[in-house]
């Protein structure tokens, strides 16, 4: 597990390593969405890569999904593919879990204040959550 801000050098250096991986995934996407041919594999390999750049606060899948969501012309059904994905719902548990100080990051702050609702209405409930948001039956 990698743990940012303990060395900022190493940081950014890993940043900027794998920046560009993520930034060809958001291409990708983005490509796809303007071609009207996004897959679910596609969707899933978004997901996947931004599960894996949680720890390194990796905006961009945040950022191209909110812009998804909020567009007028996309296909609905892009956004709730995305949302049944199991790498998505892996994506927001370790967003809340482990990385909250990506929180801070403007873009993944909006975009789970619109899509946090969805996930944990429909799977987040059956989590740990269950127990941190709501109280216990048993208390």
């Amino acid at each position: 597990m990698c743990f940012q801000g303990i060395d900022a050098t190493y940081d950014v250096a890993l940043f900027k390593f794998y920046e560009p991986y993520h930034l060809l995934i958001d291409l990708l996407v983005r490509v796809a969405v303007n071609q009207q041919c996004l897959s679910e594999s596609v969707i899933n390999l978004s997901a996947t890569v931004a599960y894996e750049g949680v720890p390194l606060h990796m905006p961009y899948f945040a950022k191209l999904w909110y812009e998804i969501y909020m567009s007028e012309n996309v296909d609905r059904q892009y956004v709730d593919m995305l949302c049944s994905t199991s790498a998505f719902i892996d994506y927001v548990e370790e967003l809340l879990q482990d990385e909250r100080t990506s929180l801070n990051n403007s873009h993944i702050h909006q975009f789970l204040c619109n899509f946090f609702t969805r996930v944990f209405s429909r799977d987040l409930y059956n989590f740990q959550y269950h127990h941190v948001l709501l109280p216990s039956p048993f208390s």
